[in-house]
């Protein structure tokens, strides 16, 4: 009782001082900040908002069991097995989260925890070979500017997607979602919302807007998450196209809280999904002269002089 007490005035106090500083924030600061305490004054009794506390609830359990001594967490337990058995009921429900949600329960009632590194993690090592792949694959990843029409398959558009999913996300809330667009008249109307002119996204054959669902982030302290969850996804994405041989480029998203009711009414958007960007895809038509050096590692680290 004392801790929810405890966690309701810190809502109240964030609220109050979030209200009397947006007053004094210019216009596009306070754009943002309505808009996320927009969010926090509603009430939401949908299915994806259930399953993101569910999962956000079944977090706090799991990572408990990779502690040297599992903590009680009644209240919690009791918690999740009502949500999770009232979700089963949903027409439409995600499977993959009610599994999850029983397995660290199950891991829970018993009491057992995680044994060892080793058996959590089935001992996965890679090989160098592996290793150098990967860093091969980061290391050569470039923008690509100019594409062909060539289409891109079903299975690897489904792959690139699934890669963004699988992105981190805070207590596993799985807030990515995806718009997207094939024709051109979309991706340049896209473009305007997000305050993007150049000619060259409307080359190729496909576009995403990367969609966050920051309703489960219930304090102003918090509103960072979409951006960086949004950013965590899209770099998977990146990445796996380029593994697939196509070609793609982040794009800037401006129009995060200008004309965007416009923009949710026209693809029948939820008007909490936050668009954080575009990212273009297709298959290189001129690909870059060379690829930037970085700069020295050692110029990016920092040490404590005292150690």
């Amino acid at each position: 009782m004392k801790e929810k007490l405890k966690n309701y005035l810190k809502i109240i106090y964030y609220q109050w001082v979030g209200r009397i500083r947006g007053i004094m924030l210019p216009t596009p600061y306070k754009q943002e900040y309505d808009y996320f305490e927009n969010l926090r004054g509603e009430k939401y009794d949908d299915l994806a908002y259930k399953e993101a506390y569910l999962r956000r609830q079944t977090h706090q359990i799991d990572k408990i069991l990779t502690f040297s001594k599992v903590k009680k967490m009644e209240a919690i337990e009791k918690s999740v097995r009502i949500n999770c058995e009232a979700i089963k009921q949903c027409p439409g429900h995600d499977n993959a989260t009610i599994t999850w949600c029983n397995e660290v329960l199950s891991g829970y009632e018993n009491r057992q925890g995680y044994k060892t590194a080793e058996e959590m993690l089935h001992n996965d090592k890679y090989d160098d070979k592996a290793i150098e792949t990967l860093c091969n694959i980061i290391e050569s990843r470039r923008s690509i500017r100019s594409y062909k029409q060539a289409a891109i398959s079903e299975t690897e558009i489904h792959k690139i997607l699934k890669a963004g999913l699988w992105a981190p996300t805070g207590c596993n809330r799985q807030t990515i979602e995806y718009l997207i667009l094939t024709s051109t008249d979309d991706i340049e109307y896209c473009q305007r919302i997000a305050g993007e002119g150049y000619a060259f996204p409307r080359e190729a054959p496909l576009a995403l807007v990367i969609l966050v669902d920051p309703r489960n982030y219930p304090l102003p302290n918090h509103r960072h998450m979409a951006y960086l969850e949004g950013g965590a996804a899209i770099q998977n994405i990146l990445l796996m196209a380029h593994a697939l041989g196509i070609g793609s480029c982040w794009l800037f998203w401006n129009g995060t809280h200008r004309n965007s009711s416009g923009f949710h009414k026209k693809y029948n958007l939820a008007p909490w999904l936050l668009p954080v960007s575009m990212v273009c895809l297709g298959y290189a038509k001129i690909p870059p002269l060379c690829i930037p050096k970085r700069k020295d590692l050692l110029k990016s680290i920092h040490k404590n002089p005292k150690v």
